[in-house]
């Protein structure tokens, strides 16, 4: 290759133009012949599904980063310095209190009505087959932390081990003191642009060791359990609950706006963003929380160790920082950590004390909604619940950001276009913006529903991902460009679908255009039409990729696979018939054909009735898919 690109620049030099075309493209084909057998021997030698995706990346560049490689002039103890002082100086500067922090009346109802006199949390033992089985799970590739043991150690010594460990997890729960030595993180920090001069552009990625990994996930399952049991979580909350997603949420969230549009009404929408939500999370007021909802458990006490005293060092350049105590925040990188948030941030819902604002969040992305005939009153609604939470964050030492914090209001475009639709919100005398358009979990939410700028955001990504994918196809075969499709091209076009698939036709061709374009590139056999092509590689067509999307929310929810919140959305008939067909709500405008109480329930009583009544997610797939190619 080498000898050929000496050849090839000095036809260039010489200006013998002909010969030199025809020499580059010989170069481009001795480079292509190469990467491809470089690709075959790695996966050959080790054909393990990492491997073969780090071959791909190397092929695409796709994981190389546009950052400076060069090493940052900031010395480990600055940036240990940096992030365990930004939680406690964004703390000062709010002014927040938390000495004499008291639960709320609210929240003390909540745990009278929930609990009973009998309910007491306590953390059970360990087995040796708990600890052996969460070792075992581990993946071999798991960063190590401080005490520099991998998972692929601890697995070979785990007959040896097991015991020991077990006796020691137990004794920490039985005396319900936290191990120190599991309470030492390392951090690396990773650039978040290009500057590499200051600490504010880094982002600190904490690694805990992994022999904390088995106990704390063994209390998350206890204490999860103990809080689902008693309904203690709010229904408001989706993030870090099983059977939850963000998808569930947006799902939620928007079959009520439009089931509010539906009614000739507005909807008032706030994105409340809370600045450094995790970092600034205050382990006094959250062990008050914990206590009340576990009835003063003596178990709290172990909740507290866990928290208090944890030491940090900053590791960078081969070289550590000194150790660091951190009094903030939840303990990033751990399985206990976002459970112990959800808990913390709990009760906001029931603060505002509006019966027109829902509260929605996920994890820390909250949203307050209100709808109306009357603008005038969705404004005053919001208002009101805005100052509510407001003095929330500041009993719980929480701060809210103005500057990021956007209103909208969402309406037909009908109305839109009759006259300007105005939200004069304020957040502590910061006018809070109006937006026409918002990314909120991951999708682009306008206020007409029009999808337009979510689907054209879409479109660019996939168009930058089909580009990589036509690079691709010269070196790895039919097979390795699925794996490539299914990770960078496939989640965009069926992320949230069930919320945006009611789409304008000409946004669908968009997303179809570069679905079909895809199958193209996987097969660039001219005798098969672009159809074939799909059945070939075992896909379906858009159009029924989103039907199937939207089938398997359906099925979850009937199946208790999905928030009961997705079940509620759907009124079966009173029959015995298997299919259970469902009632359709009643649509005064097309848009409210598009939510997902309408479109799912008419999807799904245009299934069969054996695939409806099947009994497992994984057989329901199956024979859905059939019935969908058999469609086409």
């Amino acid at each position: 290759v080498i000898g050929a690109m000496a050849i090839r620049d000095r036809l260039k030099k010489e200006k013998k133009f002909d010969d030199f075309k025809k020499q580059r493209n010989r170069v481009k084909s001795l480079v292509r012949s190469a990467k491809k057998a470089y690709f075959d021997r790695l996966v050959e030698t080790d054909k393990s599904t990492s491997m073969i995706w780090k071959a791909i990346n190397e092929i695409t560049n796709k994981s190389n980063r546009k950052t400076d490689n060069t090493t940052p002039p900031i010395s480990p103890n600055v940036f240990n310095t940096h992030f365990l002082t930004l939680a406690e100086t964004l703390a000062q500067s709010s002014g927040c209190t938390t000495d004499n922090f008291v639960c709320s009346t609210l929240l003390n109802n909540l745990c009278g009505k929930k609990l009973k006199p009998d309910d007491n949390f306590s953390i059970p033992p360990m087995t040796v087959l708990d600890v052996g089985k969460c070792i075992s799970m581990m993946a071999n590739n798991k960063s190590t932390g401080r005490d520099n043991i991998s998972p692929c150690l601890l697995k070979l010594a785990l007959p040896y081990i097991v015991e020991p460990l077990t006796y020691i997890y137990n004794l920490s729960i039985q005396k319900n003191v936290f191990p120190t030595v599991l309470k030492k993180a390392k951090v690396i920090p990773l650039p978040k642009v290009k500057d590499l001069s200051e600490p504010n552009n880094f982002r600190p990625i904490s690694i805990l060791p992994l022999l904390s990994k088995p106990i704390e996930r063994h209390v998350h399952k206890h204490l999860l359990k103990f809080f689902n049991e008693r309904d203690l979580l709010s229904h408001s909350q989706s993030g870090f609950r099983p059977k939850h997603s963000c998808h569930t949420a947006l799902t939620k969230l928007f079959d009520n706006w439009l089931t509010a549009i539906n009614n000739s009404e507005v909807v008032g929408a706030v994105f409340l963003d809370l600045k450094k939500a995790f970092d600034l999370v205050n382990h006094n007021i959250l062990i008050k929380k914990l206590s009340l909802y576990t009835a003063n458990s003596p178990s709290v006490a172990f909740f507290k160790s866990y928290l208090e005293l944890r030491q940090q060092i900053v590791y960078i350049n081969g070289e550590y920082s000194t150790e660091g105590i951190i009094r903030y925040g939840i303990p990033q990188g751990s399985i206990l950590g976002p459970l112990l948030f959800c808990i913390f941030i709990n009760d906001l819902p029931l603060h505002i004390t509006s019966d027109a604002v829902n509260c929605e969040m996920f994890a820390d992305d909250t949203s307050l909604n209100a709808s109306d005939k009357n603008t005038a009153t969705v404004q005053n609604e919001l208002q009101k619940s805005i100052n509510e939470v407001s003095d929330w964050c500041d009993k719980n030492a929480m701060i809210l950001h103005p500057a990021k914090t956007k209103s909208m209001l969402l309406a037909t475009r009908q109305k839109h276009q009759l006259r300007p639709l105005i939200l004069n919100l304020s957040l502590k005398d910061n006018h809070i913006e109006q937006v026409h358009e918002h990314r909120h979990l991951g999708i682009i939410i306008d206020d007409e529903f029009s999808w337009r700028p979510h689907i054209t955001s879409t479109c660019k990504t996939i168009s930058k991902n089909l580009y990589l994918l036509s690079q691709l196809k010269h070196f790895v075969d039919t097979s390795k460009q699925k794996l490539f499709y299914y990770a960078h091209i496939s989640p965009h076009l069926t992320y949230a679908s069930t919320v945006w698939d009611g789409c304008s036709d000409i946004l669908f061709h968009k997303l179809n255009s570069l679905h079909r374009r895809a199958a193209k590139l996987m097969m660039p056999d001219l005798s098969l039409t672009t159809d074939a092509k799909l059945q070939h590689l075992g896909l379906l067509p858009l159009r029924e990729k989103l039907m199937l999307n939207k089938a398997v929310l359906v099925f979850k929810a009937f199946r208790n696979l999905a928030p009961q919140y997705l079940k509620d959305l759907f009124i079966c008939h009173n029959s015995r018939a298997p299919s259970r067909s469902m009632i359709l709500p009643k649509p005064r405008i097309d848009l409210f054909k598009t939510s997902f109480s309408f479109a799912g329930a008419s999807l799904w009583n245009s299934i069969p009735a054996h695939i409806t009544s099947c009994s497992t997610l994984i057989s329901f797939k199956t024979q859905l898919r059939k019935w969908l190619r058999n469609r086409i």
